[in-house]
């Protein structure tokens, strides 16, 4: 649910943003897929799961950095047996994680190269919700806090328009799932879009 609002609201920025600042301004909008390492608070879940995101920046051109506006979310889940009071009992966990992040980027532009080096960092809104079911009751926990980000990467920018690249990320957050879990973790990711 956390990764649909932030996707929404991505897209009203995204859009209310345009006629303002299409001519004055430079800027990138890209779709990310990648993994993403979850912490060992997560167990049983696997650590490395699938992530996607989507990474806006804008900038009026004599500025020296960007803002950047990013979301990201990941899911995981695990299906097993396990013994108590004798007896086998069935059980489902399915975590899902999302950041909604903003800060400044740097894009330091080379000129005659398409290639373009990135670094950023700011403030991630982060959410976690737990789902475990059994046999023959379910329950589930959520919780949001704020955190930090960090990320570096490449830009290769061809035909002038359109973006490849890879990305790296940190974040660093947690949340009260009856006890503390880390909800950040490492993000590794390649991604494709548009450069104006």
């Amino acid at each position: 649910m956390i990764i649909k609002k932030s996707a929404i609201f991505f897209i009203l920025f995204f859009v209310m943003s345009l006629p303002v600042w299409a001519i004055e301004t430079t800027g990138n909008i890209n779709l990310i897929a990648g993994k993403k390492n979850w912490s060992d608070d997560w167990d049983p879940i696997s650590k490395m799961q699938d992530e996607f995101g989507v990474s806006f920046d804008i900038k009026e051109k004599s500025w020296p950095v960007c803002i950047a506006i990013e979301t990201f979310g990941s899911s995981g889940d695990r299906s097993e047996y396990f013994l108590s009071q004798g007896n086998n009992v069935f059980r489902k966990i399915k975590v899902e994680t999302g950041e909604f992040c903003l800060g400044l980027k740097k894009i330091i532009d080379i000129p005659k190269i398409p290639v373009k080096p990135f670094f950023g960092a700011g403030f991630a809104y982060a959410y976690a919700e737990t789902n475990v079911k059994y046999e023959s009751y379910s329950y589930s926990v959520d919780d949001s806090t704020l955190g930090l980000w960090m990320s570096g990467g490449i830009y290769i920018t061809l035909f002038e328009r359109i973006n490849a690249g890879v990305i790296a990320r940190m974040s660093w957050a947690e949340v009260d799932h009856n006890k503390k879990f880390d909800v950040g973790g490492e993000h590794y990711g390649i991604f494709i879009g548009y450069h104006w």
